[in-house]
């Protein structure tokens, strides 16, 4: 199961709040940043959705924060701008624990 699959939230499907492109990268990274609370990254929706700890239309898709695709998107999110303390990471983010996870966490 993808976010990614396409009666989610690829391009055409049915999932709500956000589309994703598969092909624009940038685009897709855009999209899940608005989903990402900085501050907290556990409060983010687009990992509680997924992992069920608030109600997900498309059901359980990350088995808990153990979940390895779960841990790609929280240290993606963990190494982002924060808007209140500015760049906190030294590559400030630029996707990296997300490149290296398989389409199966749903990302190109």
């Amino acid at each position: 199961m993808s976010c990614m699959d396409s009666t989610c939230h690829l391009a055409g499907g049915n999932g709500g709040r956000f589309t994703l492109s598969a092909t624009d990268a940038n685009a897709d990274i855009q999209v899940v940043k608005t989903l990402a609370d900085l501050g907290n990254p556990h409060s983010s929706p687009v990992l509680m959705k997924p992992a069920e700890e608030v109600a997900h239309g498309g059901g359980r898709v990350l088995s808990g924060r153990g979940d390895a695709c779960y841990l790609a998107i929280f240290n993606w999110i963990s190494n982002q701008v924060d808007p209140v303390l500015g760049d906190t990471s030294p590559s400030c983010g630029l996707c990296t624990p997300v490149a290296n996870t398989s389409t199966g966490c749903g990302f190109p």
